[in-house]
């Protein structure tokens, strides 16, 4: 059953090619199960348009603060301009945690991710890192203007082989040539825009990868 929070906004963090990561304290008894998300809404701020949108969760379990990742546009709709705005000491209202984009412990791993589809792989590979993990993995990270958030982070995790990409075409060679190495056991979690997510469905599957082993989690609005 989800909850509610308000979250007080700490910081943010500007990347390159539209890139932001939201920091925000933590609760007092607030609890998760790594890559679950949750819904935000504006607290004293009138929004046009949309009210809420829903947000994974970057952060890892025994991290101090709840981190989001959020591509916002030129033009961006007034959410997430009233976000940009924010200051320290501002609050956002979170419903959740919700989801079942979550690790299978017992079981090999492809990460798939799209540009800010990384938010919620990065806080499985946290969970992997605090749990040592015992399984393979394999990250597979595409963004077009190879600008990858969290890169130098990721970098430093020794237990995953990593494959950066910028095209499509690179992409899907590399998800055929990585499937084609793991057993039918292994679990595959695809996180990017719904577009994204929809292809590479159809790319394990037509590579014989099990439905049942595609956890997915589409970015809409992305």
């Amino acid at each position: 059953m989800a909850s509610f929070y308000q979250l007080k906004f700490i910081s943010c963090d500007k990347m390159a090619n539209g890139y932001y990561v939201f920091n925000f304290e933590k609760p007092k008894g607030f609890e998760f199960l790594e890559g679950q998300f949750g819904v935000f809404s504006h607290v004293n701020r009138s929004v046009e348009g949309k009210p809420t949108r829903a947000f994974s969760i970057a952060s890892g379990k025994n991290e101090n603060t709840i981190k989001i990742g959020v591509k916002i546009i030129e033009s961006p709709s007034d959410f997430k301009k009233k976000m940009l705005e924010m200051i320290p000491g501002d609050f956002m209202s979170f419903r959740g945690p919700v989801g079942k984009f979550t690790l299978e412990e017992d079981h090999d791993s492809v990460l798939i991710a799209a540009g800010i589809g990384i938010t919620p792989i990065r806080s499985l590979l946290l969970q992997m890192k605090d749990i040592e993990y015992s399984g393979a993995v394999d990250l597979i990270y595409s963004e077009g203007k190879e600008c990858y958030p969290f890169k130098d982070e990721i970098d430093g995790m020794s237990f995953l082989k990593k494959h950066y990409l910028s095209t499509p075409e690179q992409t899907i060679s590399t998800i055929k040539s990585v499937s084609d190495d793991y057993h039918k056991h292994t679990f595959y979690y695809v996180c990017g825009s719904p577009g994204f997510v929809k292809a590479i469905k159809v790319v394990l599957t037509e590579n014989d990868v099990p439905y049942d082993h595609i956890k997915y989690d589409p970015f809409t609005g992305y």
